[in-house]
Formats: C-alpha cells, structure tokens, sequence
C-alpha cells in the first residue's frame, strides 16, 4: 500500500477484487506478486473469492509512495 502499487480494493457480495499495478510493465515478478497477493489475501480472507487484477492505467509514479513508504526506503 505504502508503494502506491495498490489502486483499488472492492468487496462485493463474497468477492474481494483489487487492483494494482507494478513499476514497470515489463517486471519479471508480475506473476509472483499476483500469486503471492492472492495467497495472501485468500489465507487471511478464507470466506471469500479472491481476485487481484494487474491494471496498467494510471501508470505509477514514484510521487505515489506515502510518506511512510518513502521512511520505509530510507530505512528510517
């Protein structure tokens, strides 16, 4: 969240959705992040559909990290 990555989370009915995005479209994690977000998500969130999509649009910035995100990188 800090990382300005996450765009939006819904809860619908018994389905969570959430979309984010990567830095770059061409990150050779995308697909470990999708998986690792919905295990995630799934293992905390048992009574519900999980679905995490990758969204493009707006592209991120790093004017997106919080403030708590760019302490985090400082290592503060």
């Amino acid at each position: 969240m800090d990382l300005g990555l996450v765009y939006e989370v819904a809860l619908e009915h018994d389905q969570l959705e959430v979309q984010l995005t990567l830095t770059t479209p061409g990150c050779p994690m995308s697909n470990t992040i999708i998986k690792a977000t919905e295990q995630i998500l799934l293992k905390r969130f048992t009574h519900l559909d999980v679905k995490v999509n990758l969204v493009w649009s707006p592209p991120w910035s790093n004017k997106m990290i919080t403030e708590e995100g760019l302490q985090q990188l400082a290592g503060r």
